[in-house]
């Protein structure tokens, strides 16, 4: 559990310090603070792909901390959150948005698209896809481990 809380600490920090993303947290914080981590260091190219590496990877961690030890268990939960990630990343695809109608659908309703956290502003990204598979391959491996 506590690997798995780390790796989303390590992709909130992606986020707050190489990303321009509007955020009401976000917001919450020092602006000072926020200015010092991004002068103190950044992700590079690494955060173009890191948060959707480890979000997967993080949330099978913790998931298969609170459930019934055991393979089938633990195989499912990787399933599982693979399958969510990536259906998540193809549904910002601009052609599937366009064709089920949701941008209009919003358009009309500001409190929905607050609901969203912009998630529909996000673009699809086939290199994200990979991560999210690499980060679900990782976190298997690594309660292969912890198993043995």
């Amino acid at each position: 559990m506590l690997l798995g809380c780390s790796f989303l600490l390590l992709g909130c920090l992606v986020y707050l310090v190489d990303r321009s993303v509007p955020s009401t947290l976000i917001s919450l914080l020092p602006e000072m603070l926020i200015e010092g981590l991004s002068q103190a260091f950044t992700f590079g190219k690494l955060n173009l792909h890191l948060p959707t590496f480890l979000h997967p990877a993080a949330l099978i961690l913790i998931t298969a901390s609170l459930i019934k030890p055991g393979r089938r268990n633990e195989m499912l939960v990787c399933l599982s959150w693979l399958l969510i990630n990536g259906i998540f990343e193809i549904g910002q695809h601009a052609a599937l948005r366009s064709s089920v109608g949701i941008s209009e659908t919003l358009e009309g309703h500001p409190f929905l698209f607050q609901l969203t956290g912009g998630y529909f502003e996000g673009t699809f990204d086939p290199m994200d896809l990979v991560s999210i598979f690499t980060g679900s391959v990782l976190a298997y491996f690594l309660l292969k481990l912890t198993r043995e």
